[in-house]
């Protein structure tokens, strides 16, 4: 049997090309694209960052979201979703599933990683946000436009993320768009599309704070989710993580479903 066959390895090139695309429209300096993804860029900093200016509870509610903690509620809310999923066949394939959830959890580390690595040796040629000057690592916006509104000095008893030497490509970002990439196409459109909408909602934080640029999500982000899942969908490799992680979720289902059983949710 073939690793890939003709119709799969089409679809893996085409998901490639628009990976490359997309990027390389930001990437590639000139008015043509990468201008006007400097003029996106800076009207949603400006629009989002500016709610900040004279609300004490705006600043305190976008503090709040954007203190790491927070980022518990996107993987309560993807684990809720995953749950209904899971016993949404009278618990026929718990193993599978359960296993299938962790090795996405691992794969996303994974892409995570070797994004970092990709885009910080990309980064030698990069630029310190638009202002065109060589930097290992992009400026956030925060750091970079001005008037900026800092949570930080805003609202200093909370730790809240406003500002980073290395906001390219935004890995929040790049784990909630791989989470609800995986869910669309994998566990269905419904629970796809509201995941999608959850990854969008909690990632806007982000771009309030003005510790991202807009294209740090969308087109950084989804440029490395666009591969991550052309990986997952077109090749043999949730097959395989299926061989590999169903031991994993035998092990686990127990666990998980003693308390569900006990609350009378199953």
């Amino acid at each position: 049997m073939n690793f890939l066959s003709a119709h799969n390895i089409k679809r893996l090139i085409l998901f490639h090309i628009l990976a490359l695309a997309l990027f390389f429209s930001w990437w590639i300096d000139g008015d043509l694209t990468r201008g006007l993804w400097q003029q996106l860029d800076e009207v949603v900093f400006f629009t989002l960052n500016g709610l900040l200016a004279d609300s004490p509870s705006a600043q305190r509610f976008w503090a709040v979201a954007n203190h790491r903690a927070f980022d518990l509620v996107a993987m309560t809310l993807f684990a809720l979703i995953y749950l209904h999923f899971i016993f949404s066949d009278r618990q026929k394939y718990i193993n599978e599933r359960i296993g299938l959830f962790f090795f996405l959890a691992f794969f996303v580390v994974i892409v995570v990683q070797l994004s970092h690595i990709l885009f910080s040796s990309l980064g030698q040629q990069g630029y310190d946000g638009y202002n065109g000057q060589a930097n290992e690592l992009r400026l956030s916006p925060s750091r970079v436009l001005t008037p900026a509104h800092l949570l930080s000095q805003l609202v200093p008893d909370i730790k809240a993320k406003d500002s980073t030497g290395g906001s390219f490509p935004g890995d929040h970002a790049i784990v909630l768009f791989m989470f609800s990439g995986f869910f669309l196409i994998f566990i269905g459109i419904k629970r796809g599309l509201l995941a999608l909408l959850i990854a969008i909602l909690l990632s806007t934080p982000r771009l309030v704070a003005g510790a991202h640029w807009f294209t740090d999500n969308y087109v950084g982000g989804v440029s490395v989710v666009l591969v991550g899942i052309a990986w997952l969908y077109c090749t043999p490799l949730k097959s395989k993580a299926l061989v590999w992680f169903t031991p994993v979720g035998k092990v686990l289902s127990p666990l998980l479903l003693k308390p569900l059983k006990r609350l009378h949710i199953i």
